[in-house]
């Protein structure tokens, strides 16, 4: 009978307060072997210390994380490597925003530690979500790009920077109707600046199928 590996996966917590001079407590989980490997530093920790291990031996390889994480956001990403499951969202329950801010931690711990499948379920999580209204999405992005903004240099070249273009795009007839284009274009900050990128695409894109129809008009006569 084929058994799978199952490993000790060490990661530093820090208390609630954050002191920095308080030595961080340890949370251990034993998690299958597969779950190690979607995670590239773990992964190598893992082979690494599988070389040293007898194969005629029963000994279990320990992985540690001495970068203090939050131990929930831990949790809810081995879930996902386990299960697949996602937090739900649901916007008729009132919760949908603090749903939302709490995928962007877990996005930010897989961005992290380049968990790709992660990154990517959680993006397309969000962007196909029929919660996610616009007023629900723009104050998301906009708390996404307070949150962030310092983090990454170019924040909205991130996968979650990007995917918020993609919605600005999506709603943008929205945006048109309820005459908001003005007030977020002019805003100073990531997201206006994305807002005038996709008008000016929408509006060059408008053009070039004006464009065509009026060349294909004129070679018809």
């Amino acid at each position: 009978m084929k058994t799978e590996r199952w490993v000790w996966l060490e990661v530093a917590v820090l208390p609630p307060n954050k002191r920095p001079r308080v030595n961080p407590s340890i949370n251990r989980h034993y998690v299958p072997e597969a779950i190690v490997y979607h995670i590239p530093s773990y992964r190598a920790q893992l082979e690494e210390k599988l070389v040293s291990i007898n194969s005629h031996r029963d000994d279990e390889p320990v992985i540690r994380d001495d970068q203090p994480r939050d131990p929930q956001i831990v949790t809810k990403a081995i879930r996902f490597l386990v299960s697949g499951h996602l937090t739900p969202l649901d916007a008729s329950t009132g919760d949908c925003e603090k749903a939302l801010d709490n995928l962007v931690e877990l996005w930010y711990f897989s961005s992290i530690l380049t968990i790709v499948n992660l990154s990517q379920a959680l993006i397309s999580h969000i962007e196909n979500s029929t919660a996610v209204t616009l007023e629900i999405f723009l104050a998301f992005a906009r708390r996404f790009y307070a949150r962030f903004t310092d983090v990454y240099k170019t924040v909205e070249r991130t996968s979650l920077g990007q995917m918020i273009k993609r919605k600005l795009a999506y709603f943008l007839p929205l945006l048109q109707e309820s005459m908001t284009v003005d007030e977020i274009s002019s805003e100073v900050g990531v997201l206006g600046k994305q807002l005038i990128a996709v008008l000016l695409e929408d509006r060059a894109t408008k053009y070039e199928k004006s464009d065509s129809k009026v060349k294909i008009e004129v070679k018809a006569e």
